[in-house]
């Protein structure tokens, strides 16, 4: 049987920790520092949709325009939209240009889809 570097994950919502600590004297295990980065993370989320919502844009990101029927297509605004307190962009990695189209997006798999 193969072993496995992964430890256990211990996030546990309904018991709503704070945080982790480190105890004096004991050996410290990657997963301490991976559930506290877990529960880091879901303490900014929230903060995102306390103050955004559950969805918004600071900049019209992802705004939908220039839609045609045949064949369907449309553009999508570059920027950015948080949606349930996660940051979305458009157009600020390399190689994507802004606005995209619906059938020509930067980071969907096209080899399946006709063009």
């Amino acid at each position: 049987m193969a072993t496995q570097d992964i430890s256990r994950h211990l996030y546990q919502p309904e018991k709503h920790y704070g945080g982790a600590r480190l105890q004096k004297g004991r050996v410290i295990l990657d997963s301490d520092l991976n559930e506290g980065e877990i529960l880091d993370d879901e303490s900014q989320r929230l903060v995102v949709v306390d103050v955004v919502g559950r969805h918004g844009s600071p900049n019209l990101g992802y705004s939908i325009g220039n839609v045609t029927k045949v064949p369907y297509d449309f553009t999508i605004g570059s920027g950015t939209y948080y949606l349930g307190g996660m940051r979305h962009e458009i157009g600020s990695s390399p190689g994507t240009t802004a606005p995209q189209t619906f059938r020509k997006q930067s980071n969907w798999l096209q080899s399946n889809r006709p063009g």
